[in-house]
Protein backbone atom coordinates (compact mmCIF):
# COMPACT_ATOMS: atom_id res chain seq x y z
CA UNK A 1 0.00 0.00 0.00
CA UNK A 2 2.53 2.46 0.40
CA UNK A 3 5.22 1.12 -1.96
CA UNK A 4 4.74 4.14 -4.54
CA UNK A 5 4.98 6.67 -1.10
CA UNK A 6 8.42 5.15 -0.34
CA UNK A 7 9.98 5.32 -3.46
CA UNK A 8 8.43 8.40 -4.06
CA UNK A 9 10.30 9.82 -0.49
CA UNK A 10 13.18 7.55 -1.25
CA UNK A 11 13.24 9.98 -4.60
CA UNK A 12 13.08 13.31 -2.99
CA UNK A 13 15.91 12.18 -0.85
CA UNK A 14 18.28 12.06 -4.02
CA UNK A 15 16.73 15.28 -5.45
CA UNK A 16 17.25 17.12 -2.30
CA UNK A 17 20.92 15.38 -2.19
CA UNK A 18 21.77 16.73 -5.55
CA UNK A 19 19.88 19.71 -5.95
CA UNK A 20 19.02 23.02 -3.86
CA UNK A 21 16.48 24.02 -5.90
CA UNK A 22 13.82 20.82 -5.03
CA UNK A 23 10.72 23.29 -3.23
CA UNK A 24 10.70 21.92 0.54
CA UNK A 25 13.03 21.80 3.44
CA UNK A 26 16.34 21.02 2.27
CA UNK A 27 17.90 21.25 5.69
CA UNK A 28 15.25 18.70 7.25
CA UNK A 29 14.58 15.37 8.06
CA UNK A 30 12.28 13.01 6.13
CA UNK A 31 9.42 10.92 6.98
CA UNK A 32 10.42 7.54 7.08
CA UNK A 33 7.98 4.93 5.12
CA UNK A 34 5.90 3.28 6.19
CA UNK A 35 4.80 5.26 9.10
CA UNK A 36 0.60 4.96 8.72
CA UNK A 37 0.37 3.95 12.86
CA UNK A 38 1.43 4.80 15.78
CA UNK A 39 3.69 1.69 16.08
CA UNK A 40 5.78 2.78 12.62
CA UNK A 41 5.81 6.70 13.34
CA UNK A 42 8.55 8.15 12.21
CA UNK A 43 11.14 9.72 15.28
CA UNK A 44 12.62 13.58 15.18
CA UNK A 45 14.10 15.16 17.87
CA UNK A 46 12.31 18.14 19.84
CA UNK A 47 13.63 21.44 17.91
CA UNK A 48 14.22 19.71 14.81
CA UNK A 49 11.86 19.49 11.78
CA UNK A 50 10.49 16.70 9.68
CA UNK A 51 8.90 16.91 6.46
CA UNK A 52 6.38 14.64 4.52
CA UNK A 53 3.84 14.45 1.99
CA UNK A 54 0.20 12.60 1.52
CA UNK A 55 0.64 10.38 -1.44
CA UNK A 56 -3.51 10.04 -1.22
CA UNK A 57 -5.88 11.03 0.29
CA UNK A 58 -5.97 7.89 2.32
CA UNK A 59 -2.51 8.22 3.46
CA UNK A 60 -2.32 8.70 6.77
CA UNK A 61 0.97 10.10 8.41
CA UNK A 62 2.41 9.54 12.08
CA UNK A 63 5.68 11.39 14.02
CA UNK A 64 7.21 11.03 17.47
CA UNK A 65 9.09 12.83 19.67
CA UNK A 66 9.77 12.37 23.09
CA UNK A 67 10.10 14.83 26.39
CA UNK A 68 12.19 14.66 29.24
CA UNK A 69 10.54 17.16 31.19
CA UNK A 70 7.15 18.75 31.74
CA UNK A 71 6.55 22.13 29.88
CA UNK A 72 4.52 24.02 27.18
CA UNK A 73 4.36 21.68 23.68
CA UNK A 74 4.11 23.63 20.79
CA UNK A 75 3.91 21.63 17.65
CA UNK A 76 3.76 23.84 14.38
CA UNK A 77 2.23 22.67 11.31
CA UNK A 78 3.63 24.23 8.47
CA UNK A 79 3.13 23.36 4.32
CA UNK A 80 3.02 25.08 1.16
CA UNK A 81 -0.07 27.26 -0.04
CA UNK A 82 -2.57 27.09 -2.00
CA UNK A 83 -5.14 29.72 -2.56
CA UNK A 84 -8.23 27.61 -1.57
CA UNK A 85 -9.96 28.11 1.64
CA UNK A 86 -10.89 24.53 1.79
CA UNK A 87 -9.77 21.62 4.81
CA UNK A 88 -6.49 20.62 3.30
CA UNK A 89 -5.05 18.45 6.10
CA UNK A 90 -5.92 17.49 9.89
CA UNK A 91 -3.30 17.25 12.33
CA UNK A 92 -3.98 15.82 15.92
CA UNK A 93 -1.41 15.38 18.94
CA UNK A 94 -1.93 12.03 20.23
CA UNK A 95 0.07 10.72 23.69
CA UNK A 96 1.05 7.15 24.71
CA UNK A 97 -2.46 5.77 25.33
CA UNK A 98 -3.83 7.78 22.59
CA UNK A 99 -5.15 10.29 24.25
CA UNK A 100 -5.60 13.92 22.22
CA UNK A 101 -4.15 16.50 23.49
CA UNK A 102 -4.67 18.89 20.65
CA UNK A 103 -6.13 19.33 17.31
CA UNK A 104 -5.85 21.85 13.98
CA UNK A 105 -7.52 21.75 10.88
CA UNK A 106 -5.43 23.39 8.15
CA UNK A 107 -6.38 25.13 5.26
CA UNK A 108 -5.05 25.85 1.94
CA UNK A 109 -4.22 29.34 2.16
CA UNK A 110 -2.99 28.84 5.15
CA UNK A 111 0.45 28.69 5.84
CA UNK A 112 0.47 26.81 9.46
CA UNK A 113 -1.16 25.99 12.35
CA UNK A 114 0.37 26.14 16.41
CA UNK A 115 -0.60 22.92 18.31
CA UNK A 116 0.54 24.15 21.86
CA UNK A 117 -0.66 22.57 25.33
CA UNK A 118 1.08 21.83 28.72
CA UNK A 119 1.81 18.54 29.35
CA UNK A 120 4.32 16.17 31.57
CA UNK A 121 7.32 14.66 30.59
CA UNK A 122 6.73 11.73 27.38
CA UNK A 123 6.42 10.51 24.04
CA UNK A 124 4.18 11.97 22.09
CA UNK A 125 2.85 11.54 18.29
CA UNK A 126 2.07 13.77 15.60
CA UNK A 127 -0.89 12.17 13.24
CA UNK A 128 -1.48 14.35 9.70
CA UNK A 129 -4.09 13.33 6.90
CA UNK A 130 -6.08 14.63 4.69
CA UNK A 131 -8.92 16.89 4.85
CA UNK A 132 -12.16 17.58 2.51
CA UNK A 133 -9.06 18.00 0.21
CA UNK A 134 -6.64 16.26 -0.41
CA UNK A 135 -3.08 17.65 -1.25
CA UNK A 136 0.33 15.93 -2.40
CA UNK A 137 2.17 19.56 -1.52
CA UNK A 138 4.95 19.24 0.95
CA UNK A 139 4.43 19.73 4.74
CA UNK A 140 6.63 20.00 7.82
CA UNK A 141 6.19 19.09 11.71
CA UNK A 142 8.29 20.66 14.39
CA UNK A 143 8.21 20.36 18.08
CA UNK A 144 8.97 22.61 20.77
CA UNK A 145 9.18 22.21 24.47
CA UNK A 146 8.95 25.05 26.87
CA UNK A 147 10.34 23.97 30.68
CA UNK A 148 10.14 27.28 32.35
CA UNK A 149 6.38 27.43 32.42
CA UNK A 150 4.12 25.57 35.25
CA UNK A 151 2.14 22.95 33.74
CA UNK A 152 -0.26 20.49 34.86
CA UNK A 153 0.91 17.33 35.50
CA UNK A 154 -1.73 13.99 34.58
CA UNK A 155 -3.84 12.35 35.62
CA UNK A 156 -5.51 14.24 37.16
CA UNK A 157 -9.07 13.75 36.46
CA UNK A 158 -10.27 13.94 40.00
CA UNK A 159 -10.20 16.20 42.72
CA UNK A 160 -8.72 13.49 44.97
CA UNK A 161 -5.58 13.51 42.51
CA UNK A 162 -5.99 17.44 42.31
CA UNK A 163 -2.13 19.51 41.04
CA UNK A 164 -1.17 21.73 43.45
CA UNK A 165 -1.35 25.22 42.95
CA UNK A 166 0.35 28.34 43.94
CA UNK A 167 -1.44 31.42 44.16
CA UNK A 168 -0.73 34.28 42.31
CA UNK A 169 -0.49 37.64 44.68
CA UNK A 170 1.23 40.78 42.73
CA UNK A 171 2.14 41.62 39.16
CA UNK A 172 5.91 40.58 40.15
CA UNK A 173 4.11 37.30 41.31
CA UNK A 174 2.06 35.53 38.54
CA UNK A 175 1.93 32.01 38.69
CA UNK A 176 0.51 30.79 35.12
CA UNK A 177 -0.50 27.00 34.76
CA UNK A 178 -0.46 25.73 30.88
CA UNK A 179 -2.85 22.71 30.83
CA UNK A 180 -4.71 20.70 27.91
CA UNK A 181 -8.06 19.25 27.34
CA UNK A 182 -8.19 16.03 26.18
CA UNK A 183 -11.05 14.17 25.03
CA UNK A 184 -13.27 13.65 28.28
CA UNK A 185 -10.79 15.19 30.35
CA UNK A 186 -11.58 17.12 33.24
CA UNK A 187 -8.79 18.80 35.10
CA UNK A 188 -8.17 19.71 38.90
CA UNK A 189 -5.88 21.90 40.26
CA UNK A 190 -5.37 22.62 44.85
CA UNK A 191 -4.69 25.61 46.72
CA UNK A 192 -5.60 26.79 50.32
CA UNK A 193 -6.15 30.97 50.63
CA UNK A 194 -3.79 31.41 53.63
CA UNK A 195 -6.43 34.36 54.88
CA UNK A 196 -10.20 35.90 54.07
CA UNK A 197 -9.90 37.44 50.81
CA UNK A 198 -11.21 37.25 47.38
CA UNK A 199 -9.83 35.69 44.03
CA UNK A 200 -9.83 36.21 40.90
CA UNK A 201 -9.66 33.24 38.10
CA UNK A 202 -7.53 33.62 34.81
CA UNK A 203 -8.41 31.36 31.35
CA UNK A 204 -6.94 31.91 28.17
CA UNK A 205 -8.80 28.83 26.10
CA UNK A 206 -6.11 29.45 23.23
CA UNK A 207 -5.86 25.68 22.33
CA UNK A 208 -9.01 25.37 21.16
CA UNK A 209 -10.93 25.97 17.65
CA UNK A 210 -14.13 24.76 18.62
CA UNK A 211 -16.95 25.46 21.40
CA UNK A 212 -15.94 26.95 25.08
CA UNK A 213 -13.69 26.24 28.31
CA UNK A 214 -14.87 26.65 31.36
CA UNK A 215 -12.92 27.40 34.84
CA UNK A 216 -14.69 27.04 37.71
CA UNK A 217 -13.55 27.42 41.81
CA UNK A 218 -14.93 24.40 43.63
CA UNK A 219 -15.33 24.11 47.63
CA UNK A 220 -16.48 20.72 49.93
CA UNK A 221 -18.93 21.56 52.21
CA UNK A 222 -20.84 18.71 54.18
CA UNK A 223 -21.04 14.98 53.63
CA UNK A 224 -23.06 12.82 50.63
CA UNK A 225 -22.86 13.14 46.96
CA UNK A 226 -23.56 16.53 46.75
CA UNK A 227 -20.24 18.17 48.41
CA UNK A 228 -19.01 19.78 45.44
CA UNK A 229 -20.32 23.40 45.75
CA UNK A 230 -19.38 25.81 42.51
CA UNK A 231 -18.33 29.44 43.84
CA UNK A 232 -17.66 31.26 40.40
CA UNK A 233 -17.03 30.32 36.76
CA UNK A 234 -15.89 31.57 33.71
CA UNK A 235 -15.84 30.62 30.22
CA UNK A 236 -14.27 31.30 27.51
CA UNK A 237 -14.99 30.98 23.88
CA UNK A 238 -12.71 30.01 20.74
CA UNK A 239 -11.11 32.64 19.54
CA UNK A 240 -11.63 34.71 22.52
CA UNK A 241 -9.51 36.82 24.29
CA UNK A 242 -7.93 36.08 27.39
CA UNK A 243 -9.51 37.18 30.62
CA UNK A 244 -10.72 37.43 34.97
CA UNK A 245 -13.58 36.72 36.72
CA UNK A 246 -15.36 39.01 39.02
CA UNK A 247 -14.18 38.96 42.52
CA UNK A 248 -15.22 35.94 44.27
CA UNK A 249 -14.67 36.15 48.23
CA UNK A 250 -13.51 33.44 50.05
CA UNK A 251 -12.41 32.28 53.48
CA UNK A 252 -9.28 30.97 54.77
CA UNK A 253 -9.53 27.33 53.62
CA UNK A 254 -9.05 24.43 50.92
CA UNK A 255 -9.99 25.02 47.23
CA UNK A 256 -9.97 23.53 44.06
CA UNK A 257 -9.88 24.87 40.41
CA UNK A 258 -11.90 22.43 37.82
CA UNK A 259 -11.20 23.25 33.91
CA UNK A 260 -12.95 21.48 31.58
CA UNK A 261 -14.42 21.94 27.85
CA UNK A 262 -18.34 21.74 27.17
CA UNK A 263 -19.75 19.46 24.62
CA UNK A 264 -19.33 21.44 21.60
CA UNK A 265 -15.42 21.78 22.17
CA UNK A 266 -12.35 20.54 20.64
CA UNK A 267 -9.53 19.51 22.60
CA UNK A 268 -6.56 21.90 23.01
CA UNK A 269 -4.02 23.98 25.42
CA UNK A 270 -5.25 26.01 27.76
CA UNK A 271 -3.27 29.23 30.47
CA UNK A 272 -5.12 29.16 34.03
CA UNK A 273 -4.36 31.36 37.11
CA UNK A 274 -5.89 32.22 40.31
CA UNK A 275 -4.87 35.74 41.66
CA UNK A 276 -5.60 36.23 45.54
CA UNK A 277 -6.16 39.33 47.41
CA UNK A 278 -6.01 39.29 51.30
CA UNK A 279 -9.24 40.98 53.08
CA UNK A 280 -10.50 40.36 56.16
CA UNK A 281 -13.92 41.89 55.34
CA UNK A 282 -14.78 38.98 52.63
CA UNK A 283 -17.96 37.14 53.16
CA UNK A 284 -16.97 33.68 53.21
CA UNK A 285 -18.43 31.62 49.97
CA UNK A 286 -19.98 29.25 49.83
CA UNK A 287 -22.42 30.92 52.12
CA UNK A 288 -25.06 30.26 49.47
CA UNK A 289 -27.37 28.42 52.55
CA UNK A 290 -28.58 29.52 55.77
CA UNK A 291 -26.42 27.16 57.81
CA UNK A 292 -23.59 28.10 56.15
CA UNK A 293 -24.91 32.04 56.81
CA UNK A 294 -22.17 34.81 57.77
CA UNK A 295 -22.08 35.87 61.11
CA UNK A 296 -22.94 39.67 61.60
CA UNK A 297 -21.96 41.51 64.50
CA UNK A 298 -21.36 45.45 65.25
CA UNK A 299 -17.62 44.67 64.52
CA UNK A 300 -17.48 42.71 61.35
CA UNK A 301 -18.68 44.50 58.54
CA UNK A 302 -18.58 42.62 55.20
CA UNK A 303 -17.67 43.03 51.35
CA UNK A 304 -19.66 40.66 49.30
CA UNK A 305 -20.26 40.27 45.97
CA UNK A 306 -22.92 38.26 43.65
CA UNK A 307 -20.54 36.78 40.89
CA UNK A 308 -23.23 35.59 38.62
CA UNK A 309 -26.96 34.94 38.65
CA UNK A 310 -26.30 31.42 40.68
CA UNK A 311 -25.15 33.46 43.49
CA UNK A 312 -26.93 33.54 46.62
CA UNK A 313 -25.35 35.41 50.05
CA UNK A 314 -26.62 34.56 52.78
CA UNK A 315 -25.48 36.11 56.09
CA UNK A 316 -27.41 35.51 60.44
CA UNK A 317 -27.72 38.69 62.35
CA UNK A 318 -29.23 37.85 66.16
CA UNK A 319 -30.95 41.17 68.16
CA UNK A 320 -31.42 41.47 71.99
CA UNK A 321 -34.17 43.18 73.63
CA UNK A 322 -31.36 45.79 75.04
CA UNK A 323 -30.06 47.12 72.02
CA UNK A 324 -31.39 48.19 68.61
CA UNK A 325 -29.93 46.92 65.21
CA UNK A 326 -29.80 48.59 62.37
CA UNK A 327 -28.62 46.70 59.08
CA UNK A 328 -27.43 48.87 56.23
CA UNK A 329 -26.52 47.53 52.50
CA UNK A 330 -24.51 49.48 50.34
CA UNK A 331 -22.64 49.52 46.76
CA UNK A 332 -19.16 49.50 47.71
CA UNK A 333 -16.12 52.10 46.45
CA UNK A 334 -15.48 49.36 43.63
CA UNK A 335 -18.72 49.57 41.74
CA UNK A 336 -17.87 52.44 38.89
CA UNK A 337 -21.21 51.39 37.17
CA UNK A 338 -24.98 50.08 37.48
CA UNK A 339 -25.37 48.13 40.18
CA UNK A 340 -28.68 46.40 41.62
CA UNK A 341 -29.41 43.02 44.87
CA UNK A 342 -32.12 42.00 45.65
CA UNK A 343 -32.35 41.56 49.60
CA UNK A 344 -35.21 39.63 51.27
CA UNK A 345 -34.81 39.24 55.46
CA UNK A 346 -36.73 36.74 57.27
CA UNK A 347 -36.62 35.29 60.45
CA UNK A 348 -34.79 31.83 61.53
CA UNK A 349 -38.31 30.52 62.59
CA UNK A 350 -39.67 31.19 59.15
CA UNK A 351 -36.33 31.36 56.85
CA UNK A 352 -38.88 31.33 53.39
CA UNK A 353 -40.90 33.79 54.30
CA UNK A 354 -40.01 37.89 54.37
CA UNK A 355 -40.67 39.64 57.37
CA UNK A 356 -42.86 42.88 57.36
CA UNK A 357 -41.25 45.03 54.35
CA UNK A 358 -38.39 42.58 54.49
CA UNK A 359 -38.44 42.98 50.84
CA UNK A 360 -36.11 45.70 49.62
CA UNK A 361 -33.47 46.46 46.49
CA UNK A 362 -30.62 48.06 46.41
CA UNK A 363 -29.18 50.04 44.09
CA UNK A 364 -25.73 51.96 43.59
CA UNK A 365 -27.75 55.46 43.83
CA UNK A 366 -30.05 53.92 47.04
CA UNK A 367 -28.72 51.92 49.57
CA UNK A 368 -30.85 49.55 52.10
CA UNK A 369 -30.95 51.34 55.68
CA UNK A 370 -33.31 48.93 57.89
CA UNK A 371 -34.35 49.05 61.56
CA UNK A 372 -34.77 45.22 62.78
CA UNK A 373 -37.85 44.78 64.95
CA UNK A 374 -36.98 46.68 68.52
CA UNK A 375 -36.81 45.20 71.77
CA UNK A 376 -37.15 41.43 70.59
CA UNK A 377 -34.39 38.44 70.93
CA UNK A 378 -34.46 36.93 67.43
CA UNK A 379 -32.01 35.59 64.93
CA UNK A 380 -32.71 37.08 61.11
CA UNK A 381 -31.75 36.16 57.76
CA UNK A 382 -30.37 38.44 54.96
CA UNK A 383 -30.60 36.71 51.79
CA UNK A 384 -28.53 38.82 49.04
CA UNK A 385 -29.26 37.65 44.80
CA UNK A 386 -28.39 39.40 41.94
CA UNK A 387 -30.78 42.11 40.76
CA UNK A 388 -31.24 43.72 36.88
CA UNK A 389 -27.38 43.85 36.87
CA UNK A 390 -25.38 40.82 37.36
CA UNK A 391 -21.92 40.56 38.01
CA UNK A 392 -21.91 44.52 39.12
CA UNK A 393 -19.40 44.89 41.39
CA UNK A 394 -19.23 44.29 45.35
CA UNK A 395 -21.38 46.07 48.19
CA UNK A 396 -21.00 46.70 51.78
CA UNK A 397 -22.95 44.66 54.63
CA UNK A 398 -22.89 45.89 58.13
CA UNK A 399 -25.03 46.50 61.51
CA UNK A 400 -24.88 48.67 63.88
CA UNK A 401 -26.27 49.04 67.85
CA UNK A 402 -27.98 51.51 69.58
CA UNK A 403 -29.21 51.16 73.18
CA UNK A 404 -33.06 50.86 73.34
CA UNK A 405 -34.46 53.74 75.44
CA UNK A 406 -37.41 52.76 77.19
CA UNK A 407 -40.27 55.39 77.06
CA UNK A 408 -42.41 55.39 80.05
CA UNK A 409 -46.35 57.35 80.20
CA UNK A 410 -48.51 59.51 82.22
CA UNK A 411 -47.75 60.15 85.78
CA UNK A 412 -45.33 56.79 86.24
CA UNK A 413 -43.13 57.99 83.45
CA UNK A 414 -42.99 61.39 85.04
CA UNK A 415 -41.49 59.95 88.52
CA UNK A 416 -39.58 57.56 86.69
CA UNK A 417 -37.70 60.34 85.08
CA UNK A 418 -37.55 62.75 88.67
CA UNK A 419 -36.46 59.52 90.73
CA UNK A 420 -33.39 58.76 87.86
CA UNK A 421 -32.18 62.63 87.82
CA UNK A 422 -28.75 62.65 89.21
CA UNK A 423 -29.50 64.71 92.09
CA UNK A 424 -26.20 65.05 93.61
CA UNK A 425 -25.91 67.76 90.75
CA UNK A 426 -28.15 69.66 93.05
CA UNK A 427 -26.25 69.31 96.40
CA UNK A 428 -24.75 72.77 96.51
CA UNK A 429 -27.72 74.35 94.93
CA UNK A 430 -29.44 73.85 98.25
CA UNK A 431 -26.84 73.70 100.54
CA UNK A 432 -27.70 77.73 101.64
CA UNK A 433 -31.13 76.15 103.23
CA UNK A 434 -28.63 74.73 106.12
CA UNK A 435 -28.07 77.86 107.20
CA UNK A 436 -31.32 79.64 107.54
CA UNK A 437 -33.31 79.52 111.01
CA UNK A 438 -36.27 77.84 109.42
CA UNK A 439 -38.21 77.57 112.56
CA UNK A 440 -37.49 81.16 113.52
CA UNK A 441 -38.54 82.81 110.14
CA UNK A 442 -41.68 80.77 109.91
CA UNK A 443 -42.96 82.22 113.40
CA UNK A 444 -41.93 85.74 111.85
CA UNK A 445 -44.29 85.94 109.05
CA UNK A 446 -47.05 84.07 111.13
CA UNK A 447 -46.94 87.01 113.49
CA UNK A 448 -46.93 89.52 110.45
CA UNK A 449 -50.16 88.25 108.94
CA UNK A 450 -52.08 87.57 112.49
CA UNK A 451 -50.87 89.67 114.40
CA UNK A 452 -50.01 87.87 117.03
CA UNK A 453 -46.39 87.61 119.05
Amino acid sequence: MKTAKTLLALLLAVLMLGSSAVVGFAANDLEIEPNEDIGSATLFSVGKTVEGNLNTADDVDYFKFVTDKPGLVTVTFAHETADSASSYFEVAVLGEDGRIYSTAVSAGNSASEKLVFGAKAGTFYVEVKAGNVHSSKNYSVTAAVDISVLTEAEANDTSADANTLKLSTSASDMNIYQGSITDADVDYYRFTAPKDGYVNLYLDAYGIQKGALKVSLIAFYGDGENREKTLGTLTRKAGEADTYSDQISIAAKEYYVKVEGDAAATVGGYSTMVYFTANAGSEHEFNNETNVADVLTATTPYFGSTFDENDVDYFKVTTTEKKNMTLTIKASSYVTGDASWNVVISTAKNPDTPIKDGSKMVTKSSPLVFDLPAKTAETYYIKVTAGSVVNSGRYTISVAETEVQEQSSGLLGIFKRIRELDWSLWADAFSFFKEIPVWEVTKSIFRSFFGRS
